[in-house]
Protein backbone atom coordinates (compact mmCIF):
# COMPACT_ATOMS: atom_id res chain seq x y z
CA UNK A 1 0.00 0.00 0.00
CA UNK A 2 1.27 3.46 -0.81
CA UNK A 3 -0.36 6.72 0.31
CA UNK A 4 1.04 10.09 -0.73
CA UNK A 5 -0.37 13.47 0.41
CA UNK A 6 -3.22 11.75 2.22
CA UNK A 7 -4.76 11.67 5.68
CA UNK A 8 -5.63 8.63 7.79
CA UNK A 9 -8.00 9.91 10.48
CA UNK A 10 -11.14 9.03 12.41
CA UNK A 11 -11.04 5.25 11.94
CA UNK A 12 -11.82 2.56 14.52
CA UNK A 13 -10.90 -1.09 15.04
CA UNK A 14 -13.22 -2.56 17.66
CA UNK A 15 -13.18 -5.85 19.52
CA UNK A 16 -11.06 -7.96 21.80
CA UNK A 17 -7.35 -7.60 20.90
CA UNK A 18 -8.16 -5.15 18.08
CA UNK A 19 -5.16 -3.72 16.24
CA UNK A 20 -4.44 -0.90 13.81
CA UNK A 21 -7.34 1.51 14.02
CA UNK A 22 -5.82 3.59 11.21
CA UNK A 23 -3.61 1.07 9.40
CA UNK A 24 -3.10 -2.64 10.01
CA UNK A 25 -0.17 -4.08 8.02
CA UNK A 26 0.15 -7.86 7.86
CA UNK A 27 1.06 -10.76 5.58
CA UNK A 28 4.57 -9.44 4.99
CA UNK A 29 3.14 -6.43 3.18
CA UNK A 30 4.63 -3.00 2.72
CA UNK A 31 2.96 0.24 3.80
CA UNK A 32 4.59 3.44 2.54
CA UNK A 33 3.32 6.76 3.85
CA UNK A 34 4.54 10.06 2.39
CA UNK A 35 3.24 13.37 3.76
CA UNK A 36 0.30 11.46 5.26
CA UNK A 37 -0.56 12.19 8.90
CA UNK A 38 -2.16 9.38 10.91
CA UNK A 39 -4.26 10.90 13.70
CA UNK A 40 -7.45 10.51 15.75
CA UNK A 41 -7.79 6.77 15.05
CA UNK A 42 -8.56 4.23 17.74
CA UNK A 43 -8.36 0.57 18.62
CA UNK A 44 -11.02 -0.32 21.18
CA UNK A 45 -11.68 -3.33 23.38
CA UNK A 46 -9.80 -5.52 25.83
CA UNK A 47 -6.17 -5.91 24.74
CA UNK A 48 -6.42 -3.26 22.00
CA UNK A 49 -3.09 -1.99 20.66
CA UNK A 50 -1.78 0.28 17.91
CA UNK A 51 -4.58 2.80 17.47
CA UNK A 52 -2.75 4.62 14.68
CA UNK A 53 -0.63 2.00 12.92
CA UNK A 54 -0.04 -1.64 13.81
CA UNK A 55 2.57 -3.62 11.89
CA UNK A 56 2.00 -7.35 12.45
CA UNK A 57 4.49 -8.36 9.76
CA UNK A 58 6.15 -6.64 6.83
CA UNK A 59 7.42 -3.07 6.76
CA UNK A 60 6.01 0.39 7.40
CA UNK A 61 7.93 3.36 6.00
CA UNK A 62 7.01 6.93 6.93
CA UNK A 63 8.32 10.10 5.27
CA UNK A 64 7.04 13.37 6.75
CA UNK A 65 4.09 11.38 8.11
CA UNK A 66 3.48 11.99 11.82
CA UNK A 67 1.54 9.39 13.81
CA UNK A 68 0.02 11.29 16.74
CA UNK A 69 -3.12 11.56 18.85
CA UNK A 70 -4.32 7.98 18.41
CA UNK A 71 -5.82 5.77 21.14
CA UNK A 72 -4.80 3.74 23.09
CA UNK A 73 -1.36 4.46 21.56
CA UNK A 74 0.15 5.46 18.22
CA UNK A 75 2.02 2.38 16.96
CA UNK A 76 1.59 -0.32 19.58
CA UNK A 77 3.21 -0.98 22.92
CA UNK A 78 6.00 -1.77 22.39
CA UNK A 79 6.04 0.10 19.07
CA UNK A 80 5.66 -2.04 15.96
CA UNK A 81 6.83 0.77 13.64
CA UNK A 82 10.40 2.07 13.59
CA UNK A 83 10.66 5.65 14.85
CA UNK A 84 7.10 5.76 16.18
CA UNK A 85 6.19 5.90 19.86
Amino acid sequence: MKITDGLVAGNTANGQNSRGGGIFNTGGGSAMLTRTPVTKNQALGAGANGGGVFNASGTVTRTASPVVGNQPDNCGTPSTVAGCS
